[in-house]
């Protein structure tokens, strides 16, 4: 899911924005350790309130709670895409299949 309101992106302290999933997965990987600690740290989580709030993910909101580290949040989120590719592929099959057998 992409954001498209500006008010809802989610500013990153060294300039990024996030507009989805994968910005934030990307942005995980590469930032830099004070510039995480800057949003994620024993007081507050603002990959966890940004997923929860905007993104919306029940799913992946539920394992960025019990996250302590920045390595989980990327294999959670690693997981998370690629449980959405599943379901689309899915769903995908079942709209071909049923235009093929009409």
């Amino acid at each position: 899911m992409e954001i498209n309101n500006p008010a809802e992106y989610f500013y990153v302290c060294e300039g990024s924005v996030l507009k989805n999933i994968e910005d934030m997965l990307n942005l995980l990987k590469t930032i830099s350790e004070e510039d995480l600690a800057h949003h994620f740290n024993s007081e507050k989580n603002d990959f966890l309130n940004w997923t929860r709030d905007i993104l919306k993910d029940k799913v992946l909101t539920k394992k960025f709670e019990k996250a302590k580290t920045r390595d989980e949040m990327i294999l959670d989120t690693e997981k998370r895409l690629k449980s959405k590719s599943m379901v689309r592929k899915k769903v995908i099959s079942q709209i071909r299949d049923a235009v093929q057998n009409g």
